[in-house]
């Protein structure tokens, strides 16, 4: 059947492959949607054949977000993974490669809290990482942090008023970040 596709995300790894991972789908995107990955290794003049990122999970995924740790030496993938039939169910899952994105972990929930969705990377802080993110439900972004070694995120921030999705964090200075966001609803 025909696939619909999300906008890929890229990575240039460390050693100069360009990972490109998105989400596709059959005719809903809160059903059956997989996460599909494309590599091109550095001086390649060609994309690898693309592929399923992970073995048939019992639910849809959706809004993958790649990013770099070198002090841990992995690349790590978040996603969400649709536990119910819409956004507000979602979870914040990751895996992760030490292998420049050749194999990955087993899926591992790193924010338990249904509803909250990703769709930026994260930003390297003295103190760990920050990561946007965004409550479906109660339409609110949130900013979740971890340290460098621990496995799950913390929330460090809630912006409880007007209701805004998908931040974006930007450093547009040293030692200043930016935060972009998107309005619940558009207006015309």
């Amino acid at each position: 059947g025909v696939q619909t596709c999300a906008l890929p995300i890229l990575l240039t790894t460390r050693v100069g492959t360009v990972l490109a991972v998105w989400y596709a789908y059959q005719s809903e995107e809160h059903i059956g949607a997989r996460l599909v990955l494309a590599r091109k290794s550095s001086g390649a003049r060609e994309w690898n054949k693309s592929e399923v990122l992970l073995a048939p999970l019992p639910y849809s995924v959706a809004n993958p977000v790649l990013f770099d740790e070198p002090a841990a030496g992995k690349i790590w993938l978040l996603f969400v993974g649709l536990k119910g039939g819409h956004w507000n169910h979602g979870e914040v899952q990751a895996v992760w490669s030490d292998d420049d994105g050749k194999t990955w972990s087993d899926p591992d929930t790193v924010w338990t809290g249904r509803g909250v969705m990703v769709r930026h990377p994260p930003m390297a802080t003295a103190e760990g990482l920050l990561l946007p993110a965004y409550d479906e439900a109660s339409r609110q972004a949130v900013l979740l942090r971890r340290t460098t070694g621990e496995r799950r995120w913390h929330e460090a921030h809630r912006f409880v008023s007007p209701p805004l999705l998908q931040p974006a964090l930007v450093r547009d200075a040293p030692g200043r970040l930016s935060l972009f966001f998107r309005p619940w609803r558009d207006r015309k």
